[in-house]
């Protein structure tokens, strides 16, 4: 799915499992943020209380700033503002962050939560265009998951496959060494059981396309899962209902939860649940994950950011698509993997 350049900045990283109460923990240096400019937002280091999403950046590998409002890197410098261009996406961030801080609870009545669902997205896309209803569910079945562009990326890495087994054959072909034939020989049935589920997965993916996604049958839903993708998101009129069921999941599972596991458990429900049921046109994986670092904030514990590396991103999808369990699994490691962070 296409997805826009703020799609992240709702998502921090810190150096703890906690929240932190200030960006600077030490570990970074000290960056001013009294300076402002026209037409640019410096991204403040001072306390927040936006509902937990205290820091505005957390480092990356290459121990640059990833400004989280505006997607830009900039290097850090001891005294020197964090500066991000203030485009339409990141003046509307912060009104959303604001109308969190302000208004948004899950104590509220469900009626009153859906409609609060309706506003952020209206405030996400307020004076960006987009090709879909504004602050308003859907009324159209998606599919959000394109057998074509399935069928070309695995039709890429079965074309690889095929390279490398040739490479094997080739090497094979050349050795006299008795234990290095075997160990070939032993790779190249290892490849080559890959290269039959390559097989098998293309044929699938070309048999899907042009079918309605609601047609699938239960062996091609269950491919479509195998490639980290959806198909059981909800019909329109069944949207209110399935939201309505989420928000009584959520009050009912905060008034239970007692430990980091319970709010892990839930952030991994709310997210693969809002996802399935695909509310909005666009914009579901951006308010999902709102609803996922809200929950994990309220348990004391990070915020995580969306996943940037092409390969860390599929081991999410992957996550996702095979349901709350797999997903907790994947959150609880990602928070833990955060103390490791410099």
């Amino acid at each position: 799915m296409k997805t826009s350049h703020i799609s992240h900045s709702l998502n921090t990283a810190s150096a703890d499992l906690r929240a932190p109460t200030s960006v600077n923990d030490g570990t970074i240096p000290s960056v001013s943020a009294s300076s402002r400019e026209v037409g640019q937002r410096v991204i403040s280091t001072s306390n927040s209380t936006k509902n937990g999403f205290a820091a505005a950046f957390a480092l990356n590998a290459k121990g640059k700033a990833r400004v989280f409002s505006s997607g830009d890197e900039v290097s850090l410098r001891p005294g020197v503002p964090i500066v991000a261009k203030r485009d339409q996406a990141s003046i509307n961030l912060e009104n959303v962050l604001s109308y969190l801080e302000d208004v948004f609870t899950f104590d509220a009545p469900k009626a009153s939560i859906i409609s609060d669902l309706k506003t952020i997205h209206s405030m996400l896309f307020e004076n960006i265009p987009i090709d879909c209803p504004v602050g308003d569910f859907r009324i159209e079945a998606v599919a959000v998951f394109n057998p074509l562009d399935a069928f070309r990326e695995v039709s890429k890495k079965a074309f690889d496959q095929s390279t490398y087994i040739a490479n094997l054959n080739a090497l094979a072909d050349k050795t006299t060494n008795a234990t290095l034939l075997s160990k070939i020989q032993e790779k190249r049935k290892e490849e080559l059981a890959k290269s039959e589920i390559l097989k098998r997965q293309a044929e699938g993916m070309l048999s899907m396309a042009g079918k309605d996604s609601r047609s699938f049958s239960p062996e091609e839903k269950d491919l479509v899962r195998e490639l980290g993708g959806f198909v059981d998101v909800a019909d329109p009129e069944e949207i209110c209902e399935l939201l309505e069921k989420l928000i009584y999941d959520i009050q009912d599972c905060l008034k239970k939860a007692s430990s980091p596991d319970d709010y892990m458990q839930l952030a991994a429900h709310i997210y693969v649940e809002f996802v399935k049921i695909h509310p909005f046109g666009k914009g579901n994986g951006r308010i999902a994950r709102i609803l996922q670092n809200l929950i994990l904030q309220k348990g004391g514990l990070s915020a995580l950011p969306k996943p940037q590396n092409p390969e860390e991103y599929k081991k999410h999808r992957e996550a996702l698509a095979q349901g709350d369990e797999s997903y907790f699994q994947y959150i609880k490691r990602k928070s833990l993997n955060m103390l490791l962070l410099p």
